[in-house]
């Protein structure tokens, strides 16, 4: 199982220009969230065999997938979301968000704890972009996962209790749990 990357990403600008954002980039969940579409940001080209696909993927989206989309806040002319990639991350995502919408300001940072311990921000206005690693603290865990400071480590139980809302993860880690123990919960 991968390590997941905990994903915070903030996009601000005109109405006109956000709007255009989430018809061109994004996809709108049934719960009323919004989730980037990876492939329509980046598309996959059809000549890759299955197994070429992953490593396509990482080279070019900076990760395979993205999962558990949150909006935390949108107004006409900001956008919040929160997510979850596997082991990095979509650095690739990001380059090509800033390049396709030049007039948005953009800001992502990520963080996982577990054994890749990344910390990671980038940041875009006017079609020019900067990326930096900063120091990985609980409160900047806190910050783009939602955990509470000083409780970073996983606790899958814990989690589920404090995102309810997020039914798919909350079926992975049961799924998971009973994995581990052998169907016992």
């Amino acid at each position: 199982m991968p390590n997941l990357v905990g994903n915070r990403f903030e996009i601000e600008g005109s109405a006109a220009a956000l709007e255009q954002f989430v018809s061109r980039s994004c996809l709108a969940l049934k719960d009323g969230s919004i989730a980037i579409d990876l492939e329509r940001v980046i598309p996959l080209p059809k000549s890759l065999a299955d197994d070429e696909l992953r490593r396509w993927r990482g080279d070019n989206w900076g990760t395979s997938y993205s999962q558990d989309f949150e909006t935390i806040e949108r107004t006409s002319t900001r956008l919040v979301l929160q997510f979850w990639t596997p082991w990095s991350p979509p650095f690739g995502i990001y380059r090509a968000l800033a390049t396709r919408h030049p007039d948005l300001h953009l800001l992502a940072e990520a963080a996982e704890d577990g054994g890749n311990e990344t910390a990671y921000c980038f940041i875009a206005k006017d079609g020019a972009f900067s990326e930096s690693e900063p120091e990985l603290t609980d409160e900047f865990i806190s910050h783009v996962t939602g955990y509470p400071p000083g409780d970073v480590e996983f606790d899958p139980v814990q989690f589920a209790a404090l995102k309810p809302s997020r039914p798919s993860l909350l079926a992975r880690i049961r799924k998971a749990l009973a994995d581990m123990f052998g169907g016992r919960q």
